[in-house]
This record gives structure tokens, sequence and C-alpha cells, in this order.
């Protein structure tokens, strides 16, 4: 896992530092390519047979097409300017999710015996025997909880960190999994846990990923809500 960020400040400077040796690289391949074309043309003027020199049209062609170049390569860099805006506010937004609580799709939560699992089944149509299953890591059923049938649409969740029998079970990381029957065969459902933002971290590709309470990590354009 890449470093973690902790607020807007680190964030934006860890961008800005992308940014500008990505801008610097750029800008070096550009002018040393426009040098080279200017060169090649100075050096077929000076070595030109006086007798018959190069045709009129043929030079003005090539300024046209390297006037064309610089044009792409003007245009490249403004809507290069554009995304670049575009991440750092997405960049800033991120950083003002810390210590905040989204729902995202996962099936892994962090339990703490003081504060219970909530999330919410994402129900495609309308469902009858809509089921629960917590489970721990090595895949033992925790418990099983029937939700009946419902609409389409959210369904909302909570779990007490009790097992079947109504024992606490002890804080840890636990799967969250639901299934609900369809036209008489069970299938999977969808589910979205709520969990904290720890941090957030710029990755490699220039996309925000979140750094969730378990562990884990999910791209911000994941959130279905924040809380």
């Amino acid at each position: 896992m890449e470093t973690k960020q902790t607020d807007a400040s680190q964030v934006l400077d860890q961008y800005s530092v992308n940014r500008f040796q990505t801008s610097k690289k750029k800008d070096e391949s550009n002018a040393a390519n426009k040098n080279q074309f200017m060169e090649l043309m100075i050096a077929q003027l000076k070595n030109q047979n006086p007798l018959d020199p190069k045709d009129g049209g043929a030079f003005l062609a090539q300024l046209a097409q390297f006037s064309t170049v610089d044009g792409i390569e003007r245009l490249n860099s403004t809507m290069g300017d554009m995304a670049g805006q575009f991440k750092s506010n997405q960049a800033l937004q991120a950083s003002s999710l810390v210590g905040r609580k989204v729902l995202v799709p996962s099936d892994t939560a962090q339990y703490s015996q003081s504060l219970p699992v909530k999330g919410v089944i994402d129900l495609p149509a309308s469902a009858a025997s809509v089921k629960l299953e917590i489970k721990k890591p090595s895949g033992e059923l925790v418990r099983e909880i029937t939700l009946g049938t419902h609409e389409k649409g959210e369904l909302g969740f909570t779990w007490d960190g009790l097992d079947a029998g109504g024992v606490p079970m002890p804080s840890g990381r636990y799967n969250v999994t639901a299934s609900s029957l369809y036209e008489g065969e069970n299938q999977a459902l969808s589910v979205f846990l709520e969990a904290n933002v720890d941090s957030v971290t710029l990755a490699k590709s220039g996309g925000v990923l979140l750094n969730l309470e378990n562990q884990t990590q999910v791209p911000m354009s994941d959130i279905k809500h924040i809380r």
C-alpha cells in the first residue's frame, strides 16, 4: 500500500510534486523536438543546390506542418492543465472525507464492540427471502439474519455483534454477504458497508484512493453515501 496522507496540505503537496516532475519532462521533450525540427530545416536551406533551390511550396508545407504540430501540442498542454485542475480539486475533496463515514461496496466489515456494523443491500428487483450472513474470515458462519421480502431499492441493515446464540463477538474483521430468491433461485446481492475514512492516497494513475478502517482501499468514485 502506498504512503498514506492524512490532511489536505499533504495530499496537495504530493500531487503538486508529481505534476511538476511530469510537466518538466514533457516541456524538455517538446523543446528538444522543436529545436531538432528547426535545425533540420536550416540545414536544408544551407545545403540546397543554388542552381536548383528547394521548391517554395514544399518549404511552406513544412512550415505549415510544424505549425500544426505545435498547435496540437499547445492544445494537449491546455487539456492537460484542465485535467490537472480537476485532479487537484478531487484530491482536496477527498481529504475532507478523512474522519467521516462513507458507504462503499465491500464484503469486509470492521466490527467494534462499541459500534454495530451498518450497511445497505442493493435490490435490483423485488426479492423474497432476503438473507444476510455474517462470517469469520475463516468462513465460519457467525449469524444468519432473515430480512424477509422487500421491494426494489436499498435495504438497510444493522448487525449488533451478537452470534446466533446471542453471545457478543469480539472486535475484528468479519465478512458480510447477502442473497435472496429470484424466480426460485438463490442469487447473491451487492452489499455496501459503512466504514470510516482513515486517510486518502494519490494513486500512481492520478486517481484518489480512500484508505478505510477495515484495511482496504477504494476509489473515491465508489462512494454511495457520505454520512
